[in-house]
């Protein structure tokens, strides 16, 4: 099995301080990292990739990764925990998180706890 096999993230471009980045997507992920406080990741699709952008509650976009498709995307953000927010709110039931998104304009402020591997974990399989 080749290196990229068993990670097929890349590094992201580089983004600079201050820059407001336009995100389309609306098919948010969630992971409760604190009280009271979660972290955002958002799949956008691309023409060469695929980028998850990481964002926290104040809409500030702190960290981007690169993937080979949505589907190794997905993965990754499940195996660190991450929970999308829309099957929250599938069932008839009370959802057990009554959260919101961060709303755009998404800033960027650079923070990469996921890209760096710092608190990111490979899925078992991809």
């Amino acid at each position: 099995m080749s290196e990229s096999d068993q990670n097929p993230s890349k590094p992201a471009l580089p983004l600079k301080t201050g820059q407001v980045i336009a995100i389309h997507s609306t098919d948010f992920f969630f992971k409760v990292t604190e009280f009271l406080q979660q972290n955002w990741a958002v799949i956008e699709p691309g023409e060469n990739a695929v980028k998850v952008y990481f964002i926290d509650d104040a809409s500030n976009l702190f960290d981007v990764m690169s993937f080979d498709s949505i589907q190794h995307a997905e993965r990754g953000l499940r195996a660190n925990r991450f929970r999308r927010l829309a099957d929250e709110y599938e069932d008839d039931e009370q959802p057990k998180y009554r959260l919101r998104h961060p709303e755009a304009p998404y800033t960027v402020m650079p923070r990469p706890i996921y890209s760096t591997g710092e608190y990111w974990r490979l899925p078992t399989r991809y």
